[in-house]
């Protein structure tokens, strides 16, 4: 006897995919069980794959192979006749009496399982995918972004030197806010055995604090915006293809995981865009204010003398003038369930398939 070489039964279109079920997880449950094989009766086809394998320290009793007849095996075939009988194959019998490779076997089942779950998910991506546009087309223009645009850009134009250092403490201090302080080496001074009145100084970094929402300054005035439009018309490509392939039959697995990985890379491009956003409340803290105005006052590279409200950044510069930089109060933010919608789609944070993959690396079917 012979099944094909695919050792599944055969799924022709995604249509029938979708709601096929490759495993079971207790075969001898099943209804229509036979004990032996019908004689003289047609070849069976696999109609599922098992592994009821138990954990370490849980007993369980072998399952009764039906060609051999002996409980010997956890691993095997659900076979079923024309008739709708079904008997159960251990994976040795499965092998040598059908010539169907487990490994082979597991393989297809795989690739089948994890189409299965592409399928669903691009479905999900669909029906997510026009309001998570229109989201991101309301976003460039939102409150929320012109708040850090015009910060920034004000900070750009009017305090130039601060903002460079805060960029600074942002991208190579994780926002600390440091200042090098002359100090006497008291200890030097008294190991010491000659010039013993003269005073020895040595530099010592103090952290004057953490700036609050330093992801901010790892931006610029005008380029949040830009940036949201970009990742906009790249999702609007991705969309428009998904369009022109709306059967799922016109896309392959590497087309599927092309997709998902460009749909990943504008999930990120968002995530990235809404933490600059999102720091701006912790930026404009009036703490935080407060912090940097001292910090400004005390560091070298930052001429003058500073100041701040919960209104206002104060720079009284070295002539005498002074310079503010006004702090919009921060505003209610866009609703983000189309993005996260759109996210929970594309990373399958909630889409179900009735065959979940064995493992992420390697069947277990396979040993």
């Amino acid at each position: 006897m012979h099944v094909s070489a695919a050792g599944l039964r055969y799924v022709a279109r995604d249509e029938d995919l979708r709601t096929k079920v490759f495993r079971c997880d207790d075969p001898e449950g099943l209804d229509r069980l036979l004990g032996e094989p019908v004689k003289d009766g047609d070849t069976p086809e696999i109609e599922f794959q098992y592994d009821v394998t138990p954990k370490v320290g849980v007993e369980r009793p072998y399952i009764r192979c039906a060609h051999c007849g002996y409980p010997n095996h956890w691993r095997g075939f659900v076979m079923q006749h024309a008739s709708g009988a079904r008997i159960l194959v251990g994976k040795d019998c499965g092998e040598s009496l059908y010539g169907a490779s487990f490994v082979r076997n597991a393989r297809d089942f795989d690739q089948l399982a994890t189409r299965q779950i592409q399928l669903a998910r691009l479905e999900e991506v669909m029906r997510a995918f026009g309001p998570f546009l229109g989201y991101l087309a309301a976003l460039a223009h939102h409150e929320s972004v012109d708040q850090v645009r015009r910060l920034l850009s004000d900070m750009e134009a009017g305090a130039n030197t601060l903002l460079r250092q805060l960029q600074a403490a942002a991208r190579h201090n994780s926002g600390g806010l440091t200042v090098v302080e002359r100090q006497r080496d008291l200890a030097a001074e008294a190991k010491r055995t000659s010039d013993k009145g003269k005073p020895i100084y040595v530099d010592q970094t103090r952290e004057v604090g953490r700036l609050a929402g330093w992801t901010l300054f790892r931006a610029t005035g005008e380029m949040l915006p830009d940036n949201i439009r970009n990742t906009h018309d790249t999702a609007k490509v991705w969309f428009n293809v998904l369009i022109e392939k709306r059967s799922t039959d016109h896309w392959t697995a590497d087309g599927l995981r092309k997709l998902f990985a460009g749909l990943n890379a504008v999930i990120d491009a968002v995530e990235n865009q809404l933490e600059v956003m999102t720091a701006y409340k912790a930026v404009v803290h009036p703490s935080n204010l407060l912090m940097i105005a001292e910090w400004a006052s005390l560091a070298p590279r930052v001429p003058g003398t500073w100041s701040a409200n919960p209104s206002q950044l104060v720079w009284k510069k070295d002539s005498g003038a002074v310079s503010v930089i006004d702090i919009t109060p921060p505003s209610a933010p866009l609703d983000w369930t189309p993005f996260m919608t759109f996210r929970r789609a594309v990373r399958m944070e909630r889409v179900k398939s009735p065959n979940p993959p064995t493992d992420g690396k390697e069947s277990s079917w396979a040993a």
